[in-house]
């Protein structure tokens, strides 16, 4: 392996062991349009940096393009969850896979006035910035005039595609699936963690507003911390003639599995419960969670949306999400 003290390998490096002109090395590797390069040549020119460890300069792929080839995606502004990272994840490939070099940011959520964000902005001036929820003006203005080209919101608050109408939605659907399959008296199951409280109170909402338009019965309540105050909640609501549990998501819904197996009862049989999500675990559950996928790959196709975005159109589609039902075996 190439050791610190090593010479880096350079454009001119690939461009001998590859027997092309360095004009022919840069067109391949900073992907550039309108060339017509054969592809035998282009793979050899890629064989050729793969064997010397050529790492392209960052400032140089810059001017060579007259821009950056950085994204930084930001969705530091809500909780994390399998779901945010599984749409990172996605986002991040399908940039990478178009010649980008993705910065994911997930973490630092808390700072209302974006200063990572704007830090990273004004140090390496990226080409596309995209966060979940809307930015505040003047940190659009600010990132904008740092050289920003691309600034895009996944969940702009005044689009079908808002991350309130997508929690909200998803609740509806999970409410109207239970009190289909006869559900009347049904217990809305709430995150303990302070983080998640708006997120529930808007989820919690739409599953009064649903309950309220089907003449059926709705009531609260917050998961315990511990699995045997768990049990005993569920026991405590299943005496009063609950029927059926939806849960904020599939983590607390996972979670009132363990508590109605800790509490002897049956389920679907005693107790119906649902979640929303649809996260991996919920296929490995025993038995298996019925629950909401918010957003299905048809609603959200992401290599469709990044084009849009780099073509300078929205990124996101005019038709807003369509949650659908997962039908397994506890609800």
């Amino acid at each position: 392996m190439p050791t610190a003290s090593q010479r880096r390998a350079t454009a001119a490096d690939v461009a001998r062991l590859s027997g092309v002109s360095r004009a022919t090395v840069s067109y391949v590797l900073n992907r550039t349009a309108g060339q017509t390069i054969p592809e035998s040549t282009r793979n050899r020119v890629l064989r050729a940096a793969d064997d010397l460890g050529y790492i392209p300069s960052a400032s140089a792929q810059a001017l060579a393009r007259g821009r950056s080839n950085l994204v930084v995606i930001d969705i530091s502004d809500v909780p994390l969850s399998e779901v945010l990272s599984n749409l990172a994840h996605d986002l991040a490939e399908v940039f990478r896979n178009r010649g980008y070099v993705p910065i994911v940011d997930q973490l630092t959520r808390g700072e209302g006035d974006r200063s990572l964000l704007k830090s990273l902005s004004l140090s390496v001036v990226p080409d596309v910035v995209i966060t979940m929820t809307d930015l505040p003006a003047d940190i659009q203005d600010t990132l904008l005039r740092a050289g920003v080209r691309h600034l895009a919101s996944l969940s702009p608050a005044d689009s079908p595609w808002s991350l309130e109408r997508q929690i909200r939605g998803a609740a509806s659907v999970q409410l109207d699936y239970l009190i289909a399959r006869g559900h009347r008296d049904i217990a809305y199951l709430g995150p303990r963690e302070t983080e998640l409280a708006t997120l529930s109170a808007w989820r919690e909402a739409a599953a009064h507003a649903t309950a309220t338009a089907h003449g059926a019965r709705l009531r609260t309540a917050t998961l315990p911390h511990g699995l045997d105050d768990s049990a005993t909640l569920v026991s405590e609501l299943r005496e009063a003639g609950v029927t059926a549990l939806a849960a904020y998501n599939d983590d607390v819904a996972l979670r009132l599995i363990h508590a109605a197996h800790r509490a002897h009862l049956r389920l679907p049989g005693d107790l119906a419960i649902m979640g929303i999500d649809d996260v991996a675990a919920a296929a490995w559950s025993h038995p298996q969670l019925t629950t909401v996928n918010q957003v299905s790959p048809e609603d959200l196709p992401v290599e469709a949306r990044v084009d849009r975005l780099l073509a300078g159109d929205s990124c996101n589609p005019p038709e807003g999400p369509s949650p659908r039902v997962v039908v397994r075996e506890t609800a």
